[in-house]
C-alpha cells in the first residue's frame, strides 16, 4: 500500500497505539514537505514459526491518492496458489 502524506511540522513518526511511544526515527528526513509512504507486509507463517515482516519505505513525492498494489499469488508447498501477500 502506498499513500501520500504532507508533513507541515517536519515530523513523520510511526507509533503503536497499544504500546505508546516508538523508538523508530523520524521518517521526514528532509523536514517539512510531501512524502510517499509505502508499506509492504508479509504474514507470519504459523507452520514454519516465522514472524510477520513489515517494511516501511519513505521518500519525497507528491501527495497523490492512496495506491493499493496488487499482490502476487502465494504458492504453497502442496502446489496450491492462494491470492494474498507474496512470499518473496
Amino acid at each position: 500500500m502506498e499513500v501520500g502524506y504532507e508533513s507541515t511540522t517536519g515530523q513523520v513518526r510511526l507509533t503503536d497505539p497499544m504500546a505508546g511511544q516508538s523508538d523508530l526515527p523520524n521518517f521526514a528526513f528532509r523536514g517539512k514537505g510531501r512524502y510517499r509512504i509505502r508499506v509492504h507486509y508479509r504474514r507470519p507463517d504459523l507452520e514454519a514459526w516465522t514472524p510477520q515482516h513489515i517494511l516501511v519505505m519513505v521518500y519525497p513525492g507528491r501527495a497523490r491518492p492512496l495506491v493499493e498494489h496488487r499482490s502476487r499469488p502465494v504458492v504453497r508447498a502442496r502446489g496450491r496458489a492462494r491470492a494474498g501477500v507474496s512470499r518473496a
